[in-house]
């Protein structure tokens, strides 16, 4: 079994990636600080060279670019009933700058998955709270009727 030595993050992304590398439409589904998870509606060709990948940056038009190279890849169905293919890669070594960016990314991934956290904490407190205020006044009201 395969361990990995880096966590996998979940890439917020919703429009198909179309780039000057890629002649077929991809989204990026998680990174990490060694590679990826891509999906395409349409089979892609991957040789054995190295190509360009480039990662949806927030809040920007263009990402950037990194090369990969195919480790793995599948086929299978994604809601409803479509063909999806998925494709596992590994970043190739990069130049300094491009290492910073990735870490940089993948560390504002890994933010991105705590915020989501705390926010659905937050959320279900919120919710709780209300529950027991609503538990509260019912139970007020039981214990003096003649007061409301």
């Amino acid at each position: 079994m395969e361990r990995r030595r880096h966590d996998r993050y979940p890439v917020r992304q919703t429009r198909w990636n179309k780039t000057l590398y890629h002649e077929y439409p991809y989204k990026v589904l998680n990174v990490s600080r060694e590679g990826c998870l891509i999906a395409s509606p349409e089979p892609m060709s991957f040789s054995q060279e190295p190509r360009r990948l480039e990662l949806p940056l927030p809040l920007r038009p263009q990402g950037v670019s990194l090369p990969v190279i195919l480790v793995w890849s599948a086929a299978g169905t994604a809601p409803p009933n479509r063909a999806v293919y998925l494709y596992g890669l590994r970043f190739l070594d990069t130049d300094d700058v491009d290492r910073r960016i990735l870490e940089a990314y993948v560390d504002f991934l890994a933010r991105d998955v705590s915020i989501a956290q705390v926010e659905k904490a937050y959320a279900d407190l919120t919710h709780l709270q209300e529950e027991l205020s609503v538990l509260a006044a019912y139970r007020e009201r039981q214990r003096h009727p003649f007061l409301h």
